[in-house]
């Protein structure tokens, strides 16, 4: 059985939805990026199996285990930074800096870095978000308990824009 084979989806219609946005999510990283995606499974699922002696019983987990979760089980995610659905958005956002860094090598030290410095600028806070700490290649600290900015100010957005400046100038210099 293929490691990254997710296993079906719960009854509950919510539940479902949940399974069906995150196996997408977890088949298009494991298309580009396996090795990274593996490489974090490697620490994440002992990690939480330790912390949580009764993972087995999150729903979501099933999702790293590649497993099929037991008909009945007591929770569907952990919460906070444990989280398998904020695990997979951080992969998401990983996902879209190595696509930009293949395409733009120096973008870490050019364009993420100044973005990074404008959002310290406008949140002095900034250094709780993780989305941001992503951005500028760093780890989070422990505590950090924000995800992303809102509006304007989100990494995320931020690097879809600049995903699509690259496809539009590649798109111009085929032309």
């Amino acid at each position: 059985m293929d490691r990254f084979n997710v296993p079906p989806p719960p009854q509950n219609s919510a539940e479902q939805n949940l399974f069906d946005s995150l196996q997408a999510e977890v088949e298009k990283i494991k298309a580009e990026h396996s090795e990274a995606f593996e490489h974090d499974l490697k620490f994440r699922i002992p990690y939480l199996r330790n912390k949580y002696p009764d993972a087995d019983d999150y729903k979501l987990f099933h999702l790293l285990t590649n497993t099929v979760p037991p008909s009945q089980c007591d929770h569907v995610d952990f919460s906070g930074k444990d989280s398998v659905e904020q695990l997979i958005k951080i992969w998401r956002v990983r996902a879209k800096i190595k696509t930009i860094c293949k395409s733009d090598p120096a973008f870490r030290i050019t364009e993420a870095a100044r973005r990074g410095k404008e959002l310290i600028e406008r949140h002095p806070d900034a250094h709780w978000y993780i989305y941001f700490q992503e951005l500028i290649s760093s780890s989070p600290p422990e505590r950090c308990d924000k995800w992303d900015f809102d509006g304007e100010d989100s990494v995320e957005s931020w690097l879809d824009q600049k995903i699509k400046e690259l496809a539009q100038r590649q798109v111009q210099v085929k032309e």
